[in-house]
């Protein structure tokens, strides 16, 4: 009930501008007589209007969402509708016979517009799709080296103990990002990190040793494929 109040006033705040420019326009300058300049202009106002309202809501889901996105957002369709009235009320009160003009200059805008809210679109989902990476990548090392410390605590094998404190070790190196052979090795490392607690769990050290020996190997070749990509 509250969010669409909420939706209700937006919308009754969102029309405020368009109810008051149209009074404006038509109880000034008539319904008639009007050259194409003119209501190119007209249309054009309303365009821009319509995208700076939309712009944040196709984008990113809606009125009130935080973040450097939206505020950015929020800015160009702000821009572009600030620049596209001032423009078009000039169109409006010259009203010049030849429409070219207020045509191109307001494509222009608009292209000029669309430029910025693709670019600034395309660049927030590289910067989204690369805290998700690493955000992953932070997760497979957090898990790793948590289950191969777990399986440290009391371990009487001193050997194995070893190499399980050098496996989780050479897991902490972190990339800043992935890529699909480093995912691939990673979900074999975690796997192999669960045939080491099988081993344990049946008591055999000697094939406990053997499975830690492959995890080290593993995670070799893992910081081989980072310093290869670095």
């Amino acid at each position: 009930m509250r969010k669409r109040k909420t939706n209700i006033l937006w919308m009754v705040l969102d029309l405020i501008f368009l109810i008051v420019f149209n009074v404006l326009f038509f109880s000034m300058a008539g319904w008639t007589g009007h050259p194409a300049s003119v209501w190119i202009s007209y249309g054009f106002i309303h365009g821009a209007y319509v995208l700076f309202i939309l712009t944040p809501i196709l984008v990113t889901g809606g009125k009130g969402q935080d973040g450097g996105q939206g505020y950015s957002l929020y800015t160009i369709g702000t821009a572009y509708f600030m620049i596209e009235l001032v423009a078009g009320a000039i169109f409006i009160l010259l009203h010049p016979a030849d429409w070219k003009a207020a045509l191109i200059i307001q494509i222009v805008l608009l292209a000029v517009y669309a430029f910025a809210l693709l670019s600034h679109t395309l660049s927030d989902e590289k910067a989204v799709a690369r805290e998700k990476r690493i955000w992953q990548e932070q997760q497979f090392v957090k898990t790793a080296v948590t289950r191969l410390e777990g399986m440290q605590a009391g371990l009487p094998d001193k050997e194995l103990k070893k190499l399980l404190e050098r496996a989780s070790q050479a897991v902490k190196k972190s990339p800043e990002e992935m890529n699909p052979q480093i995912q691939i090795l990673e979900s074999g490392m975690l796997y192999q990190i669960g045939a080491i607690q099988r081993a344990m769990f049946s008591q055999e050290e000697g094939s406990a040793e053997k499975e830690a020996k492959i995890f080290l190997r593993m995670a070799q070749e893992r910081e081989r494929l980072l310093d290869k990509k670095d």
